[in-house]
């Protein structure tokens, strides 16, 4: 550890103290921007391209599209470029400059009124969809007591509406306090102890989660996907088993917001009261991302060898994947 000889010590070398270290280490820069080298034609080229659909978003009242009929996660919407052709860092949120997506994960009633404030209406397609996914504000109420409802009617909980992020954070704080009040706990140590055990099971699992769910999305974009569900339909015909459902029960166990963007498809696609979209919330509830979960336990206890629990697994998967299948003709028919 050559390389570390020359930092000053601290509490960073005990444990984990980004603050601690980088008080500890860095070197204030008093000069000016000189060293800075002036942006290129492609640049300026680029730039002139943004600031004009900047013009155009104020002009046209606030924004320039809104898509109300998908759900924005990793891989909703295809590549979007400003100038593909000037580009050299690129990754827009959309598929297009400045267009808006809708992200209900949080609440639906912020999404509603957010598009109508400029003039547009969350698609029936998002509204059935999440009728079927708790929220996070709609986990939040199912979990308030009637006196937890009481004190945020009168303002004691929440000090800001529940659909602003914000306001939901410090609730979610007050609540932690309130608890630890009560329990006579150290609620600030707890907190600092937790935050630090959690930060070190992190740094223990992230390389694997990136390469993980990395390989995932290169899986999905080179098509073998769609190759193996053509290769696997016959087999699982003969199953009872949609085919249509193969590459949800493939990317299954290993990314669950995977899975869940492949489930949400189908069932926008053929329904949630057809055969198909049974069968695929049905895998949803009764199945594991054995990988990712494989990945994250064994990872933070520093266990290397997994021996029988990759095979167990996979098969636990399996099961529940052909009794999915089973239970929703048994009760619905196919």
């Amino acid at each position: 550890m050559n390389a570390w000889r020359d930092f000053k010590g601290g509490k960073w070398q005990d444990r984990i103290d980004v603050r601690d270290f980088i008080q500890k280490n860095y070197t204030p820069y008093t000069g000016d921007e000189s060293f800075l080298q002036p942006p290129t034609a492609r640049t300026e080229k680029m730039l002139e391209k943004y600031e004009a659909l900047c013009r155009a978003e104020q002009q046209n009242g606030g924004v320039l599209n809104i898509d109300t009929e998908t759900v924005i996660t990793a891989t909703s919407f295809g590549p979007g470029y400003l100038d593909k052709e000037n580009e050299i860092i690129v990754g827009l949120q959309t598929d297009e400059p400045l267009k808006r997506a809708c992200n209900p994960f949080g609440g639906m009633r912020m999404v509603r009124s957010a598009c109508e404030a400029y003039g547009y209406k969350v698609s029936d397609k998002i509204e059935e969809e999440f009728k079927y996914h708790k929220t996070h504000n709609d986990g939040v109420f199912s979990a308030y007591t009637p006196e937890i409802k009481a004190a945020r009617h009168v303002g004691l909980i929440t000090g800001l509406p529940d659909a602003y992020g914000r306001g939901r954070i410090i609730g979610d704080y007050r609540r932690v306090a309130l608890y630890g009040m009560g329990k006579r706990v150290d609620v600030y140590g707890a907190l600092t102890h937790g935050a630090e055990e959690g930060l070190t099971v992190l740094l223990k699992v992230l390389p694997a989660l990136v390469g993980l769910l990395t390989a995932v999305a290169m899986f999905r974009a080179s098509g073998a996907l769609e190759w193996l569900t053509g290769l696997c339909a016959p087999a699982l015909e003969f199953l009872g088993i949609p085919p249509e459902t193969t590459p949800l029960m493939l990317v299954r166990p290993v990314s669950g917001s995977g899975a869940l963007a492949v489930g949400s498809d189908l069932i926008a696609t053929y329904g949630p009261d057809s055969y198909i979209g049974r069968v695929a919330a049905v895998m949803l509830g009764s199945t594991e991302t054995t990988f990712y979960t494989i990945a994250v336990y064994f990872g933070s206890a520093g266990i290397i060898r997994t021996r029988h629990t990759v095979p167990a697994a996979l098969a636990a998967d399996l099961t529940g994947f052909l009794a999915s299948a089973f239970a929703v003709r048994l009760f619905f028919g196919a």
